[in-house]
């Protein structure tokens, strides 16, 4: 080869490479890149083969193999560039267009007798400015299915452009219509030197301008980053360039040194063609290759969306909170590698955090929980135990105290935990994701946080839809259960005044000792009977809180002496402590009272010499009045179900104590919580909101 014109297939074969590699997409929506990348694949081999066949230094059989493969990619192209024309203008819309099959069929029967063959090409001759193919008989039906597919493509691009209504698309189209007419001309000439005509060929510089068209035009149709596209292309450029003038000034030096005989007449321009192969198949496998091996070694960061995606398909099946713990653990223990993973639920009535579920085990097994007033239960952003220790050493404490930096680091360490990732939901902290500290030494970075706050977060908006239509479903049931028992209530109140109207004339005209008695037993009986159909009726319809500025320290004195003067005989034990001063809340003050009432009766039922002791916390939002008792406590699960409706462990209970003080308190915008000492006692905390500052 004479000419460097002859480099300019090579060169458009690497430009289609390139460009294949940064068009293609596999999540494409409509697909048009992926297919658009098989386009220019094809046409690399195209490009390469007829390079290959010009350039081969080899014998004539060497020669023919690459001028068959050149053949076979050109007649492919053309099918494949018929198939990417019709899904572009969206004329071919079904999902096997038979002509796009009887298209495939026809190049691929013809690539395969052109292999196997002499039929289409005998033999490749030299010419003036090359080689070319020598003919066989039945090269004119290799041409008649390339014309064959390139008529199609020019009726699908006229019928496009003479059926949209939109100026904008036309011009769209009218781009790949110039650049298919460019190829479809220019590699005629390649035709020409078989048929005696000893000129250049132009099909390989027309390909090249035929890809620019087709990318202006898919830019247009906004289905690529122009901007980023050439960013890639001029960052593959310059790393050829560089890496290419490297290698070449190494040979360089090593030829002056040690003198070989070199077989190519271009040892510089053949050096950056090896070298920009290299830059290709190099960029190829950062591409696909190695984010696949990233897959298989760490899942965390090479495919985050799959695990959202999965996480988020996962939580449309959890059904309350524990069940979506075990999702998020499910999805992100084995995508991440640590020994040991949990998560920390925020109980509703007590505020402590508890282990709901964890993964692994070994020496690094997580604590298994911790109190409201933890330093962790307060964090609002991820948490890592090594980032905070080394803070410590360089005393860099930012926002944060010495003495709050030194206690994360000590409660972390109680509970095994290297990094906290909090579960936040309408900006407050509903739970925690743990881990334990990764095999092998292997340390948390940046990527690694911000993967798990993005799944934490997921995660802590299931739990917190969840427990809003946990919240809903409840309503629902105690508005249902409110109707019932109202309408019960007030079918039984009514008979029974008759009775204890009766028993109570039954009593006083009594005539002996037995009438006496047993009078004496139905109005006893009906007067409890009576109480409990109150109950009913308060819980199902109680009156509106009459809300205003009350002291909760006299008040809880006064309701103190009016329980005691009901049965001064009693051993149980009842006071007030922490109120030398005025508490001021908002509160309904006969609300207050039989708040009061009922929890200092429960605890006296459990244990008639037990002690009741009320006492204060406060703040500037809040005062928090504590009802602690010695009472023997109760266990987790009916601290769980204290608030239920009609939930009680007594054999004579209604169920509706406990139910009523949590209506009540609502009913005055406080909040109640339980959190029971199994075999000691029992603290119920009512928060009320402040009505002033301290006096």
């Amino acid at each position: 080869m004479t000419s460097y014109y002859g480099v300019v297939p090579l060169l458009a074969a690497l430009f289609n490479v390139v460009t294949a590699v940064i068009v293609f997409r596999r999540d494409a929506v409509f697909k048009i890149n992926r297919r658009f990348s098989y386009l220019c694949v094809a046409l690399a081999v195209w490009n390469a083969g007829y390079f290959a066949e010009s350039w081969y230094a080899g014998d004539v059989a060497g020669r023919l193999f690459w001028s068959k493969i050149s053949h076979a990619a050109g007649l492919l192209a053309s099918s494949i560039a018929l198939h990417f024309i019709g899904r572009f203008t969206r004329t071919l819309q079904a999902r096997r267009p038979p002509v796009l099959a009887v298209s495939y069929a026809l190049s691929g029967l013809v690539c395969l007798t052109l292999f196997f063959t002499p039929w289409v090409i005998r033999s490749v001759l030299p010419y003036k400015y090359g080689f070319h193919a020598a003919w066989g008989a039945l090269y004119s039906a290799y041409l008649a299915v390339l014309v064959f597919n390139y008529m199609l493509l020019f009726f699908l691009l006229l019928r496009a452009m003479r059926t949209t209504s939109l100026h904008i698309e036309r011009n769209r189209l009218r781009y790949i219509l110039y650049g298919s007419l460019i190829v479809v001309c220019t590699s005629l000439t390649n035709f020409l030197p078989a048929l005696g005509y000893g000129v250049h060929t132009l099909g390989n510089l027309g390909s090249l301008l035929f890809m620019v068209l087709v990318l202006f035009g898919i830019y247009k149709h906004r289905l690529m980053n122009l901007r980023l596209a050439i960013a890639k292309y001029l960052l593959l450029a310059l790393f050829w360039v560089l890496i290419g003038a490297a290698y070449s000034a190494i040979v360089f030096v090593i030829a002056r040194a040690w003198p070989v005989p070199l077989r190519d007449e271009h040892p510089l321009l053949f050096n950056f063609l090896v070298i920009g192969l290299f830059v290709v198949v190099f960029q190829m496998g950062l591409r696909y290759v190695l984010p696949r091996i990233e897959g298989l070694v760490y899942p965390l960061k090479s495919d985050l969306r799959r695990l959202l995606e999965r996480l988020d398909e996962e939580m449309l099946k959890s059904y309350d909170a524990k069940s979506a713990v075990n999702v998020l653990l499910s999805v992100t223990f084995n995508a991440i590698t640590v020994p040991s993973a949990g998560v920390y639920l925020k109980e509703r009535r007590s505020g402590r955090f508890e282990l709901a579920g964890a993964l692994g085990a070994g020496n690094s097994a997580l604590g298994r929980g911790f109190d409201a007033s933890s330093v962790l239960a307060w964090c609002l952003d991820a948490v890592i135990r090594e980032e905070v220790r080394r803070d410590l050493a360089l005393e860099n404490f930012g926002s944060f105290a010495r003495e709050t930096m030194e206690e994360l680091v000590a409660e972390m360490d109680r509970l095994h935990v290297e990094v906290a990732v909090p579960l936040i939901a309408d900006t407050e902290s509903v739970g925690l994701l743990c881990f334990g500290k990764k095999r092998f030494g292997g340390v948390y970075d940046m990527d690694d946080v911000g993967a798990l706050k993005l799944l934490a977060g997921r995660t802590a908006s299931a739990i917190a839809n969840i427990a809003a239509i946990s919240r809903l479903r409840e309503k629902e049931n105690l508005a249902l259960i409110g109707e019932m028992t109202a309408s019960i209530a007030h079918e039984i109140k009514n008979p029974l005044g008759v009775i204890k109207g009766a028993a109570d004339t039954l009593l006083l005209n009594a005539a002996d000792d037995k009438t006496r008695k047993f009078s004496g037993m139905v109005v006893d009986e009906s007067a409890r009977l009576d109480r409990i159909v109150r109950q009913f009726l308060q819980f199902a319809r109680p009156a509106e809180a009459a809300l205003s500025a009350m002291d909760c320290a006299a008040s809880s004195r006064r309701c103190c002496e009016l329980f005691l003067a009901e049965d001064a005989r009693n051993r149980f034990s009842i006071r007030v402590t922490g109120a030398e001063t005025p508490l001021i809340a908002r509160a309904d003050p006969d609300f207050f009272k039989q708040i009061f009432f009922n929890l200092a009766k429960n605890s006296r039922e459990a244990r008639s010499d037990g002690e009741f002791v009320v006492s204060f916390e406060e703040n500037a939002a809040s005062l928090t009045i504590v009802f602690s008792d010695n009472c023997g406590g109760m266990p987790e699960e009916t601290a769980e179900r204290v608030f239920d409706p009609f939930f009680t462990t007594k054999t004579d209970g209604t169920g509706l104590g406990m139910a009523i003080v949590k209506k009540l308190v609502s009913l005055m915008g406080g909040v109640v919580s339980v959190h029971a000492r199994a075999g000691q006692g029992t603290d119920i905390r009512v928060s009320l909101k402040r009505e002033g500052e301290r006096q």
